[in-house]
């Protein structure tokens, strides 16, 4: 017989018997791709290996280099279409038992991965919440992370199996789509634990190194990053990782369903456009409410007016807020609104001191030239800002002054503005994901 022969048998003999090219070479202590250039007719078995491949299968070593099974007798001849139906079915079903167990072990395994995450996870929760370290936290995680990704990428090896181990090629392809799935859903719970953990990181920019997140502080981060980790996360799978797979070979799909999938991706990238472009106003918009607000308090909040210098004096005389010495300094507050001056306690000759030993600035009103138009002693520590006109009069009258009160109330409404347009951008989010969500079920 000729070499090709031997090995197209070994191949038939091996997928009748459910085994594996890994399998096969591990009870003759070679390599499979060994056992795959064999079954290539690329070379020949060594022929020691003959007596053992010959006993694994169960036949004689005559019928291995022949390349065929021996009739035994008339009847076995006179039937050899009904023995070569019952060996196909029974290596089709030894064949659909080797993926089951494949499959369900690597489901198995993969519960390994899934604790490591969940491991981390916990970890940098414990070190932020418990020891206030939020940064060893979320580096303790990431190896836990590490570990798992580095798991599964080993499960997924052990799971795959080749071409030539396929007895059944329809069954084959659908086993290799069901592992790639395995991998995409492991990978993608990894890849949300990543973001629900990155707040722990920012704790350098909002506590410092050796600091930790307060709780409510690290929910709202959370969900934050977990949407956007969720968003992007998706769209590199959609765009990026399933085409990479399915050129690379390791994904299989019919053609109604990569006319789905592209459908799909379609769907996904107009939809994340209109969301993102409307949610992105949405932010800026609040980004520019917040930063504004100084410039907006100006404008709109409340300002007492006066029309001479006597009811001023007398306004910025009139005791409001609170002081404290503090350290060499002193504390003001203002109904919850708290300013630290870190001057030195020294009245000078100039100063008015009272006597607790608290003091107050003298101030001055002057025209352009530097003459006094008003001298008082400034114990009123409730105004913000106060403007003089002097650009229509020489005399600088009237005067606006605007309280702190005033300013908080146009900045908590600016606040609630900005907040509401927030909680829009994210509803605007939500909204195109239950919408995609919708659409996409009739290309399912």
């Amino acid at each position: 017989m000729e070499k090709k022969t031997i090995g197209a048998f070994i191949a038939v003999l091996r997928k009748a018997n459910g085994m594996t090219q890994r399998e096969l070479a591990e009870k003759l202590n070679v390599s499979d791709k060994a056992v795959s250039r064999w079954e290539r007719d690329e070379c020949a078995p060594d022929l020691s290996l003959i007596p053992v491949i010959a006993e694994i299968f169960n036949i004689t070593t005559d019928e291995l280099l022949r390349g065929e099974r021996k009739t035994q007798n008339a009847e076995e001849a006179e039937a050899p279409a009904e023995a070569s139906v019952y060996i196909r079915e029974k290596s089709n079903k030894q064949f659909q038992n080797l993926l089951r167990t494949k499959f369900m072990r690597l489901r198995e395994r993969s519960m390994i991965s899934y604790g490591l995450m969940f491991v981390g996870f916990i970890v940098a929760l414990i070190c932020n919440l418990v020891f206030s370290k939020a940064v060893l936290g979320f580096f303790l995680g990431l190896v836990c992370y590490a570990a798992a990704l580095i798991t599964e990428i080993c499960f997924l090896r052990r799971a795959k199996l080749d071409e030539d181990d396929a007895f059944d090629y329809g069954k084959w392809l659908t086993y290799q789509n069901d592992i790639v799935r395995i991998g995409e859903r492991s990978f993608f719970v990894l890849w949300m634990f990543l973001g629900v953990t990155l707040p722990f990181l920012i704790a350098i920019g909002v506590s410092g190194v050796n600091a930790g997140l307060e709780f409510g502080a690290y929910l709202l981060l959370a969900l934050i990053f977990g949407v956007i980790f969720l968003i992007v996360g998706y769209m590199l799978l959609m765009f990026m990782v399933q085409p990479r797979l399915m050129q690379a070979g390791l994904l299989f799909l019919t053609d109604p369903e990569k006319e789905n999938h592209k459908a799909k991706r379609k769907l996904l990238k107009k939809t994340a456009l209109a969301s993102g472009i409307s949610a992105l106003c949405l932010v800026l918009c609040a980004a520019f409410l917040l930063e504004s607000m100084t410039a907006l308090s100006t404008v709109f909040a409340e300002r007492i007016r006066f029309d001479d210098y006597e009811s001023y004096k007398a306004f910025m005389e009139t005791p409001a807020g609170r002081f404290e010495d503090w350290d060499g300094g002193f504390e003001i507050s203002y109904e919850g609104f708290e300013i630290i001056y870190t001057q030195p306690v020294s009245p000078s000759d100039e100063e008015w001191v009272d006597e607790d030993y608290t003091y107050y600035p003298k101030d001055t009103v002057t025209d352009k030239d530097g003459n006094v138009l008003c001298e008082y002693v400034r114990r009123n520590e409730s105004v913000w800002v106060t403007e003089y006109s002097f650009d229509e009069s020489a005399d600088g009258l009237p005067i606006f002054v605007t309280t702190r009160e005033a300013h908080r109330a146009v900045s908590n409404v600016v606040e609630c503005i900005a907040i509401a347009l927030g909680i829009l951008a994210a509803a605007d989010v939500l909204l195109a994901i239950v919408i995609y969500i919708k659409k996409a079920k009739k290309y399912a």
